[in-house]
């Protein structure tokens, strides 16, 4: 426009002649100031159109620089980025296919024990390895098993369970009922040898000086009950005999031979375990025994061997198992004792005989298996087990009339071994993880009573009854016994 404006002032100045070149040349500037303009605006709007496409190539970074909060940037207003493109969509890979794997053979059922499980089967002694065989069983016949405690209600249940599946101990404890008992028959034979004495006189015992040998039969009858004690079941038995013998006086003493044969019936109590074990013994036994005359005393011994078949079984029932488990074996039994005696008399028909004893047994049980039960069956490692017995007693005897008389007496024992009998035991369906289960506990003091009546027969024959029992914490054994003698 500046350049516009001299044009005009120098056509103004000119002289009045010239006026057709002046317009010429005004048109001319005008064109050219407008051609200046027109460039100007292009120029202008290729510089804004290059600031939009320097915006556009640089967005990230227009936007980096208005979140950093630099001060100098912050004061400027940046220009709005452009919307970026869309991505492109990725197309999916391709999957290969899979090859068939074959299904694996059916796993043995595995069952997760429950708390309650755990807390039952931990009282019970085989807790450890039922306790594999419920997380890991061994056999498909110990998964079922495993399957069915699971299925019992609660822990009372299980441990229950458990106890029936433990090995039984009702044969060893009628065995030793069934020894005490014809024990006895032998001992009272030497008793009632000696059981005359100063001031007895006409008693039945000095009758017997009419014969130097003699024969004998007693036929007898007992009973044994060991109580639950200590989570251990007891058991009942009954047994009845008969036993026989001769015997002889000889110069310094007496000696005597004499055979017993028993047959005892157990049933196990089932206040624990739910179900019964029943036992079956006949039993057969030789003794030897005799007395010797030692001044005022009087000393007795008694050696004995039994042999003992057993026939044995167990139930178990639970969860809707019903097994029963059988086996057959037989055992060893033997017994060696000795007492010391002197008579007292008390009046002419009275006489107190007071004795000390000492009595030593041995039971020897054999391996045995049972059959019946599945994987549920037991391998019942051999054993043995002993008793040592130190005892004091008296008996009273009183004569009746010259042919009869009555005796009564009472003695205590400490059981200087006093085992448990225990039982180690394997299951079929486990081999190679044994468990030992205890016997029952009872004390070692045992308490000894009886009382017996005789009388004499003609013809050179003695009739004695007898009753006796003796009896520790939980346990008592009681027999009845009629015993015959004939002297010639």
């Amino acid at each position: 426009m500046a350049a516009v404006a001299t044009s005009t002032s120098r056509l103004r100045s000119r002289p009045a002649g010239a006026s057709d070149l002046s317009a010429a040349d005004a048109a001319k500037a005008a064109d050219a100031a407008k051609a200046a303009d027109a460039a100007k605006a292009a120029a202008a709007a290729k510089a804004a159109e290059a600031a939009k496409a320097a915006d556009a190539a640089k967005p990230a970074a227009k936007t980096d620089a208005a979140k950093g909060g630099a001060t100098a940037s912050a004061a400027a207003k940046p220009a709005a980025a452009a919307p970026a493109a869309p991505a492109a969509p990725v197309a999916p890979a391709a999957v290969a296919p899979v090859a068939a794997v074959p299904a694996p053979a059916a796993p043995v059922p595995v069952v997760r024990p429950s708390p309650i499980m755990i807390a039952a089967t931990a009282a019970a002694p085989v807790a450890p390895v039922l306790g594999q065989q419920i997380q890991a069983p061994s056999t498909k016949d110990m998964a079922e098993v495993a399957a069915t405690l699971a299925r019992l209600p609660d822990a009372a249940s299980v441990q229950r369970a458990a106890s029936q599946t433990l090995p039984s101990n009702v044969g060893a404890g009628a065995i030793r009922g069934s020894m005490a008992s014809v024990n006895r028959v032998i001992a009272t034979r030497v008793e009632t040898g000696r059981a005359g004495g100063a001031g007895v006189g006409s008693g039945v015992s000095s009758g017997e000086a009419g014969g130097d040998r003699r024969v004998w039969l007693m036929p007898f009858e007992s009973r044994t009950n060991q109580g639950d004690r200590n989570g251990e079941s007891g058991f009942s038995a009954s047994t009845w005999g008969m036993a026989t013998g001769a015997e002889m006086d000889l110069g310094s003493g007496r000696i005597g031979l004499s055979y017993a044969y028993a047959s005892t019936k157990a049933n196990g109590n089932t206040a624990l375990t739910g179900t019964g074990s029943r036992s079956r013994l006949e039993s057969n036994m030789v003794a030897l025994y005799g007395s010797v005359p030692l001044g005022e005393l009087s000393l007795a011994w008694q050696a004995d061997v039994g042999r003992n078949g057993n026939r044995l079984s167990r139930e178990m029932r639970f969860g809707g198992l019903n097994r029963t488990a059988s086996s057959r074996y037989h055992t060893w039994d033997a017994h060696l004792g000795t007492s010391a005696s002197f008579t007292l008399p008390l009046s002419e028909v009275m006489s107190l005989v007071p004795s000390l004893q000492i009595d030593y047994t041995r039971l020897q049980s054999p391996s045995y298996t049972e059959s019946g039960a599945g994987d549920l069956n037991l391998s019942v490692q051999g054993k043995s087990s002993e008793a040592l017995l130190l005892g004091t007693g008296a008996r009273l005897n009183y004569v009746l009339t010259p042919s009869s008389q009555i005796s009564g007496h009472l003695g205590v024992s400490y059981d200087v071994i006093n085992g448990r009998d225990e039982l180690v035991a394997t299951y079929a369906g486990a081999p190679g993880q044994a468990f030992t289960t205890p016997g029952p506990t009872h004390s070692p003091w045992l308490l000894k009573a009886g009382v017996s009546y005789g009388f004499k027969l003609p013809k050179m024959t003695d009739i004695a009854l007898r009753y006796d029992a003796e009896g520790r914490s939980g346990f008592i054994n009681q027999s009845a016994s009629v015993k015959a003698r004939w002297r010639f």
